[in-house]
């Protein structure tokens, strides 16, 4: 039997002597594992002790060794290992069975926990391994480390974990539960004769017998050596040399160095194994990128965008210098709609580029950039430095930084046109202007010959926004016309796949088309021509990557696809609503027509027969013309909002808009009559004198004189404070929000859904390292690399089973597939390849819903004209557009509760709430002014997604004035501020307040017309103004385009 503390080698030793003597060895620790494995209930008993860091009941334990030494293999003998671990266990096996040796393992405590806590174990296949490095003395053991770090040596997982019962906190608590009861075992077999103590290190020298003592101790190079006593500063040498009489002794320097040199020569060795695992590793990974589609030339080409920053500049001859210096062209063997993609491989570097023009165009270089590894800025200066293209190059520039600027490379184009003494200006020019622009650190190109070089050498930066999703840029795409629906075509678009993996259960959105399901996934044929002539036309094709049979990578699972649902379903008549009588509905109908009536006498004939009364647009700006409006015109004097009915029949009432159905679209500003211009001018005019009254006078109102203050400000209320008092996020929503969907913790669900593509993007590399160590030894997987790399990458489908991900189909990034989307508008994606290239992005779970998105945005210094809350505005948010009519709040910090802004400021930040799909951070967006096409280049603001909160409490507040006209130090009496006793009654509960900061509240009526006394809390001066605070709650709407 072997004694010892948990960690000391029991089993270690046991292992080595049992196969001498052809006997099992019996260890309490396997037959608890064995147990565990089983999950019987005597292992979940087991288990939960273990956890706690308590040892197993006596009981349990000699129930198990009885049953254990009833077997065959136990009768000629057997080994005891951890057992028995108490005098009651010891006196217990007395009565099964007797010992014949005891022998005891003596570690110190210190090494035993720092062995214990530096065991590993591989959970898949069971491996052990240690991390901990003791040297101490007589005690040496190095680590116990796999070849690869992290990678089991056995099954190649990188699963190597620690077990929970090998923590330091529970070694601790068996050690000293060790100490309290099984020491005194030690003595229990003393008393019996049958203990022998051996304290050796080594396993061998157990083998030879266990009666065998241990020889003396022998000091290690690391034993203490004590200074000599000194012979005294003056004695000379002779004298000290006849002390010695001849003696020479090694000195304590030499005996220091020599261990210095015995711990260099150790740490020189575990550097040296460090090493080599950090650079197998590296070997490892770069085999498992190229098998992924991450290699040099089996890996998705670099984007290269460019982008001219003037008319005048030439983007074509650069395209064009591009891709003649390719050594082959890459073109897709279908018929595609495309040309404006261009794949172009350099054997060089083993690269390839992906070639897009986007000469000037505003949105074109947009979208563009979206995608874009590297966008090239060309800066012309052959007609000097001052271009006519000032205004385009700002608004590009702007938008492009806003939305996530990937590398950049200028381009300096013209110089060869220009005088030696031009060239040099030029030239300081051109890096003046882009290190002004893209920081001192971006690369400037002069010269044609360095273009390409420059390009492929780069490494393109990282744009967090687009790498958590898989997107695509379309360089070919085929239609089929629909068999189901009319107008609609099945799509394939192929491209290079980027990002995360792609699964065909998830959505896909194509910018200005849709978002759309999948129904399945293709590895696409890519022809290779030879270098491009003089024309620009390929020669012969040389060679075609990929099968001529089309070989589906994934197929869409109805069970796991998500689906298309936008909006919530909800019962627009399940409001306690009753249905108008025919009295009121007359009521209704004269209070209109005489409504128009009053409109047309204020306004012009053109006017009034396009003034329609709009609920949902109106912001009740108190003290303009809606003050002279009755309640049925105003939302708030609507008793129950009714908006859900209209949708559908309104027309929308910005001036930017006009009809979407009509053709109305292509008509020029030229061809406007008069009185539209006149009218869109006077609108304008209109919001420049309210944003500057904003300004002025922030939220001032006046009681209306022709109704009475307490329904004109029905739903408005009093606040004790803005930052403390409460207001109930589900009060009062509109119907609007039953469409919506709401997260009850966002940040976990976009976590999860973030992870989603992480995940399978590890299990696919995992899977690879699997097939790598088991098909193959280390070696030879390395050396043959180049040999299956471009296989591997065209065979990617990754076989998960659905406990793993609940769904399977997915696609690794960096190859050559073809996306099949049925139920495609042909309308639209005409519109779109017409405009702009075909870019594809993958939506993350729950990013098709419908719900309120927060956007902390900046106005853009290039757009100086009025923005109102409620304006319909065009957002740009990832890979999507929509539109929406957002309201505009300040970013208050400390409380839940945000006022409402009316116009947006031209300084600091504020944030725009609006309906629109789901998105997860981080996202920027891009704002701009909506009009009659279909995309606008007038950038508004742009910033960034703050939270998807349909929660958000954005108050609008009015403040009714007052000046006192008679003053008695606390008291005063206040007029102008109402035009009724019968509104004074009811503001009497709210608080008062003054713009020198002293507050009140009103004490009584003072006769018909308003006038009442008020009490202060301190004295209130006569030039002072009173103000009357309300708040109300306000929503963004939508558009009617949306």
């Amino acid at each position: 039997m072997f004694l010892g503390a948990p960690g000391a080698g029991k089993g270690t030793y046991a292992s080595r002597i049992a196969p001498l003597f052809k006997i099992p060895t019996i260890s309490t620790g396997d037959l608890v594992r064995h147990e565990i494995s089983t999950h019987s209930s005597t292992g979940s008993t087991i288990k939960d002790y273990s956890d706690r860091g308590l040892l197993v009941p006596d009981s349990i334990i000699i129930k198990m060794i009885k049953a254990r030494l009833e077997e065959e293999d136990a009768r000629k003998g057997y080994i005891l290992d951890g057992f028995p671990r108490n005098v009651a266990q010891a006196e217990a096996f007395d009565e099964i069975s007797s010992l014949d040796v005891v022998i005891n393992l003596a570690v110190p405590e210190w090494i035993l926990a720092d062995k214990i806590c530096g065991r590993r174990v591989c959970s898949e296949c069971g491996a052990g391994y240690n991390v901990a490095m003791i040297h101490n003395g007589e005690f040496d053991m190095p680590p116990l480390l796999p070849r690869v770090e992290g990678i089991c040596d056995r099954c190649g997982s990188s699963s190597i974990v620690q077990r929970s019962d090998d923590k330091e906190e529970v070694v601790k608590e068996r050690l000293r539960v060790y100490n309290q009861e099984t020491s005194p075992l030690i003595q229990f077999y003393e008393t019996k004769a049958s203990h022998k103590s051996n304290q050796k290190s080594e396993s061998e020298n157990l083998s030879v017998g266990a009666n065998q003592r241990m020889p003396h101790h022998r000091a290690g190079p690391l034993k203490q050596h004590n200074k000599k006593h000194k012979t005294g500063k003056h004695v000379s040498k002779a004298v000290k040399e006849r002390k010695c009489g001849g003696r020479v002794e090694s000195s304590t320097k030499k005996a220091h160095s020599q261990s210095n040199n015995m711990m260099q020569a150790n740490n020189k060795q575990m550097r040296l194994l460090r090493q080599k695992q950090i650079r197998q590793h590296k070997k490892e990974n770069l085999l498992l990128d190229r098998r992924c589609g991450g290699g040099n030339r089996s890996q998705a080409p670099k984007i290269v965008g460019i982008i001219g920053l003037s008319d005048t500049a030439d983007t074509a001859q650069v395209r064009n210098f591009i891709l003649q210096g390719a050594d082959e062209l890459e073109v897709p063997n279908s018929e595609s709609l495309l040309t404006n993609c261009s794949v172009g491989y350099y054997h060089s570097f083993k690269q390839s580029l992906c070639v897009v023009d986007c000469g000037n165009d505003f949105n074109y270089s947009l979208d563009t950039a979206k995608v874009a590894d590297i966008l090239l800025m060309v800066l012309p200066v052959s007609e000097g430095t001052l271009d006519s293209g000032n205004i385009t190059r700002e608004k590009i520039l702007s938008a492009v930084r806003a939305q996530g600027l990937p590398s950049v490379v200028g381009v300096v184009q013209g110089l060869e046109k220009l005088t030696s003494k031009a060239q040099t200006d030029s030239k300081k020019y051109g890096q003046r202007f882009f290190q002004t622009e893209f920081g001192e650190a971006v690369k400037i190109v002069y010269q044609d010959t360095t273009l390409i070089r420059t390009i492929l050498a780069m490494t393109p930066k990282v744009i967090y926004w687009r790498e958590a999703r898989s997107y695509m840029l379309g360089v070919a795409t085929t239609v089929t016309p629909s068999s189901t629906t009319t107008g609609n075509v099945t799509l394939e678009i192929s491209g290079y796949l980027r990002g995360k993996p792609l699964s065909v259960n998830q959505l896909v959105h194509i910018t200005d088309v849709g978002t759309f399901q999948m129904s399945q996934i293709t590895a696409a044929q890519v022809v290779r021509k030879k270098c491009l002539d003089d024309d620009m036309s390929g020669k012969s094709d040389i060679c075609a990557l990929g099968n001529l049979e089309c070989e589906v990578l994934a197929l869409s699972n109805p069970k796991y696809q998500e689906d298309l649902r936008y909006e919530a379903e909800y019962d627009p008549f399940a409001a306690e609503q009753t249905w108008p009588t025919e009295e009121e509905l007359a009521n209704a109908e004269s209070d209109k027509r005489e409504n128009k009536q009053r409109l047309a006498g204020e306004l012009s004939e053109y006017q009034a027969a396009w003034m329609v009364s709009d609920p949902e647009d109106d912001l009740d700006e108190e003290g303009d013309k809606v003050m002279d409006q009755d309640a049925n015109s105003s939302e708030d004097e609507l008793p129950v909002d009714q908006s859900f009915c209209r949708v559908k029949s309104k027309k929308s009432v910005t001036d930017e808009d006009d009809d979407d159905d009509d053709d109305d679209d292509n008509m020029s500003v030229d061809e406007e009559s008069p009185a539209v211009r006149a009218a869109k001018l006077e609108a304008y005019r209109e919001r420049k004198r309210e944003e500057k009254e904003q300004m002025e006078f922030p939220d001032e109102v006046d009681a209306p004189s022709n109704m009475a203050a307490k329904t004109r400000f029905a739903r408005y209320r009093g606040l004790k404070s803005l930052r403390t008092s409460a207001w109930d996020p589900k009060e009062s929503l509109p119907t609007d929000y039953a469409r919506l969907f709401q997260f009850e913790d966002f940040a976990m669900v976009q976590r999860r859904a973030i992870e989603r593509g992480k995940n399978a993007e590890q299990a696919i590399r995992a899977e690879y390292r699997r097939k790598m160590h088991t098909s193959r030894s280390r070696g030879s997987s390395i050396a043959s690399a180049m040999e299956d790399v471009d296989d591997s990458s065209r065979k990617t489908r990754a076989s998960f089973t659905e406990s793993e991900f609940g769904e399977s189909g997915y696609v690794v990034s960096g190859i050559f597939v073809t996306l099949q989307i049925p139920e495609v508008p042909m309308e639209q994606l005409q519109k779109r390849l017409a405009c702009g290239p075909l870019i594809l992005g993958c939506l993350l779970k729950h990013e098709n819903r419908l719900s309120v998105l927060n956007f902390s945005i900046q106005r853009s210094a290039l757009f100086t004209d009025p923005v109102k809350s409620k304006q319909e505005l065009e957002f740009h948010v990832g890979f999507r557009r929509f539109r929406g009519r957002p309201v505009f709040s300040d970013q208050n910090l400390k409380s839940d509760k945000h006022l409402l802004q009316r116009f947006l400021p031209q300084n600091g930040w504020s944030v725009a709430t609006t309906y629109g799909p789901t998105t997860f951070q981080p996202a920027s967006v891009l704002i701009f002014r909506a009009n009659g096409t279909l995309m606008s280049n007038e950038l508004v603001a742009s910033g960034t997604l703050k939270n998807v909160n349909p929660d958000r409490i954005v108050l609008k507040r009015v403040v009714l004035t007052g000046v006192p006209v008679k003053v008695k130090k606390r008291k005063a009496v206040i007029r102008y501020m109402f035009h009724s006793a019968e509104d004074v009654r009811w503001f009497k509960p709210v608080e008062l307040t003054t713009k020198q900061g002293v507050s009140g509240h009103i004490k009584e009526s003072l006769g018909t017309h308003g006038d009442f006394k008020a009490i202060f809390n301190k004295p209130i001066k006569q030039h002072d103004t009173v103000c009357l605070v309300l708040y109300k709650r306000v929503y963004p709407t939508f558009c009617e385009a949306s």
